[in-house]
């Protein structure tokens, strides 16, 4: 079956200028940028004078040659300083402000964002896409640049030969009819790079720090198969981009043999009509040469933007989203309520509902557990608890009031949360434990939290103690090392609210002993809500919520689901085994 094209994301100017809103613009290096390209084109008119002068014979003197060279090394240094200004300082400028503003944007858009793009490709947008974000500026600002130029050297072209102007205008059109074909060549390679690049780090990178597992399975040959295909795609996009970068260098050898053609086969015939004279051919063609430069730089500058604009579509797309308002909403008197589920039914996609029409309350100061068969939407429910994601169908409630109404940065205060997968930052022992805190926390508090989470004994141990760096990925630690730590961290948070998501999953039995009295601790005296399918998790749970088929079918005591839920029952007795 052959493959549906995929349609490009083409995004509007509108939008695409869009992005740069509320970002901080170097306004003055703007003004020198400018004030070089009025320098460059006086001085590149001034000099046609002096060629003319010496090309017709006049008799060189220090008048003569002196201003010339003046002139020339001025404009070495000025054209070498706009380089610098523009290149060294004004596209790094925008850079960094315009990574500043896509990491903010990726710091406060919703969960529900990173269902759609995973952490690899993200990085390429920050990394590489942004830097497309200084080609829209700073072309534009060297269009400005650039028009004194063009027009002092067409008039002073004019100046010289009229005919030979109209010729060379006749040959700026054909120029720029090529430079607008080479800028959608520029933005289908652009669009193609930014499409395959990001697929390509991110599969390269998953499949590296997933090598042990490759091994284990077996897969080689599949997993070769599959890089096969998105180098082949980067491979496609690389030669587009090779296309672009072909078209944009014969840009210049056009301009060149156009001018060449011109100046020589027009001037010759003006000469033997006695039109004009050698000094003024040498000088028209030097300048014509600059002028024509200028007609290429305009569309170079076009094909820029226009790459940049394909460049830039997917960060275009990150920054039109929706950021969540954490602080909208009411506070909290009193952080102590039941929450309830009243008829809530959710569904990641349009395509199936995880959960439908869901009721049960999570008793306050209670231990509540969710089980059911994988698939059946508790960790769903945890998500919604977080308000990670907003219910499609019915209400999540404290107490009386819709959860919704309540601000989303009070509410997740309210909450602390522990997975099976351990989370962790880069940074020592103490920055893991303290993370998300606004307080400083002394050693005597963090042995009281460490003690809670059963890892004092462990952190006291080694050399650094508190200061022990964690290694990428927390090499250094087992895995029940690192879930105590996250234990701790939750203790560290104090929160009202527990959520437990198979905290004890995957974990030796001597492990799980450790963390399982760890969990204990911390969960006196809170509201607790545990996701797991281990029975010794839960046995001290005081809510049982059953869930099968995206619905609940029991909540009550365990002796009430003995009775009552078969899943449950069976859930009991095959632990018991």
């Amino acid at each position: 079956m052959k493959k549906k094209k995929e349609k490009q994301d083409r995004i509007k100017w509108k939008e695409l200028f869009g992005i740069y809103k509320n970002i901080k613009m170097p306004w003055l290096v703007f003004a020198i940028i400018i004030g070089f390209g009025f320098a460059m084109g006086w001085t590149v008119v001034e000099m046609s004078k002096y060629e003319q002068n010496i090309m017709n014979g006049v008799a060189l003197s220090s008048k003569l040659l002196i201003p010339y060279i003046i002139l020339s090394l001025g404009f070495a240094v000025i054209n070498y300083l706009q380089q610098y200004v523009r290149d060294g300082i004004c596209v790094e400028y925008i850079d960094r402000n315009m990574r500043k503003k896509l990491w903010g944007k990726l710091i406060r858009i919703p969960v529900k964002f990173y269902d759609r793009e995973t952490p690899d490709s993200l990085v390429s947008r920050i990394t590489q896409d942004c830097s497309n974000a200084n080609s829209l500026v700073v072309e534009t600002v060297g269009l400005i640049a650039e028009i004194s130029t063009l027009v002092m050297s067409f008039t002073a072209l004019a100046g010289y030969s009229s005919k030979l102007l109209m010729m060379t205008g006749m040959a700026g059109i054909l120029i720029i009819l090529y430079g607008i074909a080479i800028s959608n060549v520029s933005y289908w390679a652009k669009y193609l790079t930014q499409r395959y690049f990001s697929p390509f780090t991110s599969f390269i990178a998953e499949r590296l720090k997933a090598f042990e597992l490759v091994k284990a399975s077996g897969t080689e040959d599949e997993e070769f198969e599959a890089g096969k295909r998105v180098i082949n795609d980067m491979y496609k996009a690389d030669v587009a981009m090779g296309l672009s970068f072909t078209f944009r260098a014969s840009y210049a050898d056009l301009t060149n043999l156009v001018n060449t053609a011109i100046v020589f086969i027009g001037g010759s015939v003006l000469m033997k009509e006695g039109i004009i004279d050698t000094g003024t051919i040498i000088a028209y063609y030097n300048l014509a040469a600059t002028a024509l430069s200028e007609v290429m730089v305009f569309f170079q500058a076009y094909v820029n933007i226009k790459g940049g604009e394909g460049g830039l579509a997917k960060v275009v797309r990150i920054i039109e989203s929706d950021s969540e308002d954490l602080e909208d909403g009411r506070t909290i008197d009193v952080p102590d309520e039941d929450i309830t589920f009243e008829n809530v039914s959710f569904g990641y996609n349009d395509d199936a509902k995880i959960l439908n029409n869901v009721n049960f309350t999570i008793p306050k100061r209670k231990i509540t557990a969710i089980v059911g068969a994988n698939g059946e939407g508790k960790t769903t429910i945890l998500k919604l608890l977080e308000r990670y994601y907003d219910p499609d169908e019915g209400s999540v409630r404290f107490g009386k009031d819709n959860a919704g109404e309540i601000s989303k940065k009070e509410w997740r205060q309210m909450f602390g949360y522990t997975s099976q997968k351990t989370q962790l930052i880069s940074g020592t022992v103490k920055d893991n434990i303290t993370y998300g805190l606004d307080r400083d926390v002394s050693d005597e508090e963090l042995d009281v939290i460490a003690a809670r989470a059963n890892i004092l004994e462990l952190i006291h141990g080694m050399p650094d103690g508190y200061n022990t760096i964690i290694d990428d990925g927390g090499g250094n630690f087992s895995g029940g090392e690192l879930q105590r730590l996250n234990i701790a961290r939750a203790i560290a948070k104090n929160p009202e609210y527990m959520l437990l998501d198979e905290a004890t999953c995957n974990l030796d039995p001597a492990t799980e002993h450790e963390v399982q009295g760890a969990l204990e601790n911390m969960m006196k005296d809170r509201t607790v809500v545990i996701v797991a399918h281990n029975f010794n998790t839960i046995k001290n749970a005081d809510n049982i919520v059953v869930l099968e088929h995206g619905t609940v079918t029991y909540q009550g005591t365990q002796e009430g689901a003995m009775e009552k839920s078969s899943f449950f029952k069976e859930f009991v007795e095959y632990a018991a085994v």
